[in-house]
């Protein structure tokens, strides 16, 4: 039986070790950073009708064409993503999602402005 435990451990443990070595923390790979950047713009316009409205928008769209010309996408090898928006007892929450490694999704709030996680 110790034998195959140590088997087993010989086995797994360079699959558990690729998992740190390749992975990125989801705040620092390539997409969240590209993703953050992208969407900077958009949420200066969330904020500058805010400044003019008192309230936040109901939807994205509602920025469009006076604050910004369109709502960017995300690219990734599955497609576009386009991001998620939601106003939520007098603030907003924005949020996309990116995969590689794994699923991954970073959220803004005015209050924590970015955070993002993920999962294999």
């Amino acid at each position: 039986m110790t034998r195959i435990r140590i088997l087993a451990l010989l086995v797994a443990l360079p699959l558990v070790a690729s998992c740190f070595v390749f992975q990125c923390a989801p705040y620092n790979c390539r997409q969240a950073v590209e993703g953050r950047a992208l969407y900077e713009p958009l949420l200066a316009s969330i904020e500058q009708y805010h400044e003019q409205y008192a309230v936040y928008p109901e939807a994205l769209a509602d920025l469009t064409p006076e604050y910004i010309d369109g709502i960017p996408a995300l690219a990734d090898d599955a497609g576009p993503k386009f991001p998620e928006y939601r106003r939520v007892n007098g603030h907003f929450e924005f949020m996309f999602q990116y995969f590689g490694p794994g699923m991954n999704w970073c959220v803004y709030s005015p209050q924590e402005e970015w955070t993002c996680d993920g999962h294999f």
